[in-house]
């Protein structure tokens, strides 16, 4: 998960790279009850490691405190601040896939929430002109608590003849805990006391809902075509930042398997996201954990977006 903006775009008080990269080792156990019922146990370790960087309106800073070259909001007057840090989290996850009849299963899958408390350095950028007010470029710590969220998915397959199936899901997911990014950072001899940066999120619960269809047409060829729509977890506007400048969306999805022997076959897929459009009214509430830097500049506009995603994969059986 990712975003990055030019330094000097019009929103860069509010952000400038956001990246959050996760890596899973999920090691599971399954257990066959029955002719019908199977279960699933697994445990996770997730390693999280986030960047998050924004520009500091230092011109203005300058400018109240009568520094007679500051002018207010001017990129070549700009600080920068880039927090980075990782933490790893752990958690679980339980399935259930119940074979109603040769033709018909449904499965239940439930992955716990991760909790991590990200820990890292954050690095200042200050303006020679700026020194006086802010003290001069330098490192100091930082930290923040995130949490990856639990999800419950119920999914159906049936095949309607040898060469027809159908599929559904519907995914639930636990956005709600996720009310605010609190970002602190450790104190200097130039800082003895930052504030924390706060940023209100409230996001809510979202659900997930797709089905699709398999075309069986030649011993060689599988193809499949399906359709998902994705709630956006932002409530609105107010709370969208351009850090997650999300929004709901819909997919559109084509896809083809080549058998090419007993152990070899080719997938092949193609997705169009199409997203609404995304309006955006956000106003800068943090610091950046530094005494005197303004905030209160609120980035109004909107989004327009749509994704394109293409894949080629070979798979080897043994």
């Amino acid at each position: 998960l990712a975003t990055e903006y030019d330094r000097n775009w019009i929103g860069r008080y509010h952000a400038v790279k956001s990246e959050l990269i996760t890596i899973n080792i999920n090691p599971a156990l399954a257990y066959k009850v029955d002719e019908h019922l199977s279960l699933g146990f697994g445990l996770s370790a997730q390693y999280a490691d986030a960047t998050l960087s924004n520009a500091l309106d230092f011109g203005t800073l300058g400018y109240l405190d009568g520094i007679p070259e500051a002018t207010p909001s001017t990129p070549a007057l700009d600080g920068f601040s880039e927090l980075t840090g990782d933490d790893w989290g752990f958690g679980f996850n339980l399935g259930l896939l119940y074979q109603i009849s040769p033709s018909t299963r449904f499965g239940l899958a439930y992955r716990s929430q991760i909790d991590h408390s990200l820990e890292g350095n954050n690095t200042l950028t200050i303006p020679d002109f700026a020194i006086p007010l802010a003290g001069p470029s330098r490192s100091r710590g930082g930290s923040a608590d995130i949490t990856t969220p639990a999800t419950l998915s119920l999914s159906a397959y049936h095949e309607l003849d040898h060469r027809w199936a159908v599929m559904a899901d519907i995914t639930w997911t636990d956005w709600s805990q996720f009310d605010e990014l609190r970002i602190k950072f450790s104190s200097d001899p130039f800082n003895p006391d930052p504030n924390p940066s706060v940023q209100p999120e409230n996001w809510q619960d979202v659900y997930r809902y797709s089905i699709g269809v398999n075309y069986r047409h030649s011993p060689q060829w599988l193809l499949r075509a399906g359709i998902a729509y994705d709630e956006s977890p932002v409530p609105g506007a107010d709370y969208r930042t351009p850090r997650i400048p999300d929004n709901d969306r819909l997919w559109l999805s084509l896809g083809a398997s080549y058998t090419i022997s007993q152990n070899f076959s080719l997938d092949f897929a193609y997705v169009h996201i199409f997203v609404d459009d995304t309006p955006i009214r956000d106003t800068e509430v943090s610091t950046g954990g530094l005494a005197g830097v303004p905030v209160g500049n609120t980035l109004d506009g909107e989004y327009e977006a749509s994704v394109d995603l293409a894949a080629i994969q070979l798979q080897w059986t043994f």
